[in-house]
Formats: structure tokens, C-alpha cells, sequence
């Protein structure tokens, strides 16, 4: 099959969002965790919140590198513009996720587990924080065709209340993993806890997509497709009323099932909204992609290794599937 040169960058930018939505749906999880650990007080409790993201926080990690590498290699012009304008929330947060993970491997060992905890839930905040900063800015874009790292363009309310929002959507889908992994009361804690917490999340993702369409001319203008709009709203107000129809049900894995599938909505909605922009105003999907030959050179290689990665994801979760119980600890 022969694509032309702007079918092929549709396709590498699907790739990409394949990439980041996955990131978002797994680690997001585990930094939700994360965030949960410094709220909770029993060091028992802490561990098996630790116990649940230990077998698999690395492999979600994966879905991080494939994306940053992607974009470095599909499109360049407009990975570099961005990393340059958000240098600095960029090497944050990933020495936020460099914390994160140290810590929870070390815990095992530590002769203060505590010390450890506070840098999972250190990392697991700032990380959260900072990768819905970035976000923000990608949304927002930036001026002209270049901003230098002191311009601080990545710094404004938008971006920051973005990182607001994502921080509110991991603790959410963290709730949700945490329910259906734990056993006894302290899952039952986090039934109650994603109860009122999926309400400030939907009012949270709602005031983002409504300021959204106020950025830019080419957003509002999207926006004006209302039947398109209106199912969307329609089809997140189904998955918040499924997602508290199941939040008690026998099957704990059915509100985690239902947070992700309503992210995942949001998550295209957003894709929308941007299409073709990738970083705006100046760089889309058409002008901004790599040659075709390193294109396709890429997507083989994309081809090869998000199956294994996906095999690997479903593997672990199959093998560490099992309640994680209170047990003697200290």
C-alpha cells in the first residue's frame, strides 16, 4: 500500500496518540497511586499501595519513551520548537518520574520506608502536574515559530490549571485502580473516595474543553459543529452515570473499566479539536512531519514493537491480577 505523503503524517500522528493515550491510561494510574500514598497514614496500608503499581510502573513507563522518541523521529520541527519553549517543565517532570521510580523499587530495602513513600508521592505530584503543564502548552501553542525556555510561554493560567486537571483525573483513575486491586476496607475507602472525586474531575474536564474553545479562532470554529459536541456531552454524561451505577458493584474492575473509557472520550475530543494543528499556530501534522522514507522507517519499527509492548502490558496485569490483602507488615 502506497500513502501519500499527508496520509502517511495522519498516520504518524495516530501513531503518536495511540502513544499518549496509552501512556495516559496506565501511568496516569500509577502516579494516581502515587499521590493516594501521601494521603494515607497506616504504613501497612502504604505498602500495599505500593504492592499494586510494583510489577508493572516500569513497563507503563514504555508507553513515555515510545511517544518522546516518535515525535523526535516523525516530527522533528515541531518536537524541537516545543522542547525548547518547555524545557524546563519537560526535565521536571521527568526527574519527578526518575524520583518515582527509584523510590519504588528501593522501597523494598529501605531501613525508613517512609522516606520513600514521600518521594513516590513527591514524584508521583510533580510528574502529574508537569506532564498536564505540557499538555496545556501543546494546546495553547506558542507564539510565532519559536519561544527560548526563560520566555516562560509554557507558564500561564491555562497550562497551570490544566496540570490542575490531570493531577484531579489521575487521582480518579488511581481510585479506581485501587478499588478493584485491594481487598477489605481499604477498598471500600476508595469507593467513597472516587465518589466525590469523579464529580470535581467531570467539573474540572468540563471547564477545560469549555476554556479550550476560547484559545484559538480555529478551536472555536471546530466547536461550532454542535451535533458533534453534543454527543460527545452526551456520551461522557452515560459513562459518569455508568461509571456510579458500577462503583459498587461485585466486579471492582468495573469502575476503573468505566474511568478510562470516559478519559479516553475526552481524550478524542481534544484530538478533534487540534486536528491538523500538532503545536499551534505555525506547526500541523503537513508541514511539520519528517520525510516520508524516515516515516515509514519509523512506523515498521512502531509496528514491531507496540504489539510486544501491548503483549507484555496484558501479561503482567495476567499474572499480578490477584487481590492484594492486608498482611503483616513492619
Amino acid at each position: 500500500m502506497v500513502f501519500t505523503p499527508d496520509a502517511l503524517a495522519m498516520v504518524s500522528a495516530a501513531t503518536l496518540a495511540f502513544s499518549l493515550l496509552t501512556y495516559i491510561l496506565l501511568d496516569g494510574t500509577d502516579l494516581g497511586v502515587g499521590i493516594w500514598l501521601g494521603m494515607t497514614s497506616d504504613p501497612a496500608d502504604r505498602h500495599r499501595l505500593t504492592l499494586s503499581i510494583l510489577p508493572i510502573w516500569d513497563a507503563n513507563e514504555t508507553w513515555l519513551v515510545l511517544l518522546l522518541g516518535g515525535m523526535l523521529a516523525l516530527f522533528p520541527a515541531a518536537y524541537s520548537a516545543f522542547l525548547t519553549a518547555a524545557l524546563v517543565p519537560a526535565i521536571i517532570m521527568v526527574m519527578a518520574l526518575v524520583m518515582r521510580g527509584a523510590a519504588v523499587e528501593f522501597r523494598q530495602v529501605a531501613k525508613r520506608p517512609w522516606l520513600c513513600d514521600a518521594a513516590i508521592f513527591a514524584g508521583s505530584l510533580i510528574a502529574a502536574l508537569f506532564q498536564g503543564i505540557l499538555f496545556g502548552t501543546v494546546i495553547q501553542g506558542i507564539p510565532g515559530s519559536a519561544a527560548a525556555p526563560e520566555s516562560g510561554v509554557w507558564c500561564t493560567p491555562f497550562t497551570l490549571f490544566s496540570g490542575g486537571v490531570l493531577v484531579a483525573l489521575y487521582l480518579l483513575m488511581g481510585a479506581g485502580w485501587l478499588i478493584w486491586r485491594l481487598a477489605g476496607e481499604l477498598s471500600r475507602v476508595f469507593r467513597r473516595r472516587a465518589a466525590w472525586l469523579g464529580v470535581l474531575t467531570l467539573l474540572l474536564c468540563t471547564a477545560f474543553l469549555l476554556w479550550l474553545r476560547h484559545l484559538n479562532p480555529q478551536y472555536a470554529a471546530r466547536w461550532q459543529d454542535m451535533p458533534v459536541w453534543l454527543t460527545f456531552a452526551a456520551l461522557l454524561l452515560v459513562m459518569a452515570l455508568i461509571f456510579y451505577q458500577v462503583l459498587h458493584h461485585r466486579l471492582t474492575m468495573l469502575p476503573l473499566m468505566t474511568i478510562l473509557l470516559a478519559t479516553t472520550l475526552v481524550f478524542l475530543a481534544l484530538a478533534l479539536t487540534l486536528f491538523p494543528q500538532l503545536l499551534p499556530p505555525r506547526f500541523t501534522l503537513f508541514n511539520s512531519a519528517a520525510p516520508p522514507a524516515t516515516q515509514g522507517f519509523v512506523l515498521v519499527g512502531y509496528g514491531l514493537v507496540i504489539p510486544f509492548t501491548l503483549f507484555y502490558n496484558t501479561y503482567v496485569f495476567s499474572v499480578f491480577r490477584g487481590k492484594i490483602r492486608r498482611q503483616p507488615y513492619g
